[in-house]
């Protein structure tokens, strides 16, 4: 989804959004597209946090009918698309094994209001397993 610079506060010449193509250079790989007036996530998932903003970049597995990624961004429906896509990437990661996930945390109203990475920071410190990259 392409996500509009003015929609999330930013221009393409941004603090942020020059950092962001300083990550992309230094992993050589391009994790998010930085265009003129949008940025679109690449084929990964995962947060960047830069100074106090926060990407998350969640697969399209959107399961909630009232959700609807392409909505713009305040709205209900983005939201529920945002909740539902995290839930299930929760879901997906605890059959990974090395990464417990409960059930009821992946369902929790804290898990559904906080962003992903607060959620994988609170899930893995619980099990005594601090993450640390």
């Amino acid at each position: 989804m392409r996500c509009p610079y003015d929609e999330i506060s930013l221009t393409w010449n941004h603090p942020v959004v020059e950092e962001i193509a300083n990550i992309n250079e230094t992993a050589k790989t391009e994790f998010i597209y930085l265009g003129r007036t949008y940025l679109k996530a690449k084929e990964y998932v995962g947060v960047i946090q830069i100074g106090d903003t926060t990407f998350q970049i969640l697969p399209k597995i959107d399961s909630d009918p009232t959700g609807d990624s392409e909505s713009p961004i305040s709205t209900k429906a983005y939201e529920a698309a945002v909740d539902s896509a995290t839930r299930n990437l929760l879901y997906f990661l605890s059959y990974t094994h090395n990464f417990p996930i409960r059930e009821q945390e992946i369902a929790s109203p804290s898990a559904r209001r906080a962003n992903l990475l607060c959620n994988l920071l609170n899930i893995n410190t619980s099990f005594g397993n601090p993450m640390i990259y």
